[in-house]
């Protein structure tokens, strides 16, 4: 009976089908690049470029459909080998979308962060810690401890459960980043990335919701 209800309280959000959300969510990606001034470029000219991106240049990864924007490569000599890491997440979520109809959000709201460079102490004490393991073609990674963006997106809101999953869009960067431990904000690898709500959490795939970040990588001791 819950389970009937759940259905027909998400069927009563929108009539809309898999598929018009899904060009739904393209078009809302394009509308927040342009607003933003953000240019495209392939992968193709990402590999010419050595693996770097300008200021404003994201780069779209066909494959997973994330747009990454690198801002620091990270100071290591070379990406993580196969292995298993303890990383430590510092994130700024921002809504790419309209989702005033079930959601109360709009494009460009701030969702959760954890960042220093933003005011609100409460929520600045501790990354999002996971263990993340990298195995040739493939990457995972699972929150260890109450992580800030488990917490906020709740994997199961029936049983107040949390999905402790990594978002695979923040794992697909490790391709590409060399990140090391370090205490200095100029040193830490840090990206920008509008991920699809196919690489999302929980609740961007349950809700068809792409989401932007600034996302930091600092490796455990």
């Amino acid at each position: 009976m819950l389970l009937f209800l759940g259905i027909a309280t998400q069927s009563c959000k929108s009539d809309k089908t898999y598929a018009e959300q899904k060009e739904e969510e393209a078009a809302a990606i394009k509308s927040f690049m342009k607003a933003r001034n953000f240019k495209e470029i392939s992968e193709e000219q990402f590999e010419k470029q050595n693996y770097t991106t300008a200021a404003n240049e994201y780069v779209f990864l066909k494959k997973t459909g994330v747009y990454m924007n690198v801002m620091n490569a990270g100071e290591a000599e070379k990406v993580l080998p196969n292995g298993t890491y303890q990383v430590l997440f510092r994130f700024v979520e921002i809504m790419v979308q309209n989702r005033k109809e079930d959601m109360g959000k709009q494009a460009g709201d701030t969702i959760v962060y954890n960042m220093h460079k933003y005011e609100n102490p409460s929520l600045l004490s501790l990354p999002d810690e996971a263990q993340v393991t990298i195995s040739n073609t493939t990457i995972s990674g699972t929150f260890t401890g109450l992580a800030l963006l488990a917490q906020t997106h709740r994997g199961d809101n029936r049983n107040n459960t949390y999905s402790s999953a990594v978002p695979t869009g923040w794992l697909i960067p490790l391709r590409y980043i060399k990140p090391s431990r370090t205490d200095s904000a100029e040193k830490i690898a840090r990206v920008r990335l509008i991920v699809p709500h196919a690489e999302g959490h929980f609740s961007a795939t349950e809700n068809v919701c792409p989401y932007f970040y600034e996302l930091t990588y600092n490796l455990g001791r």
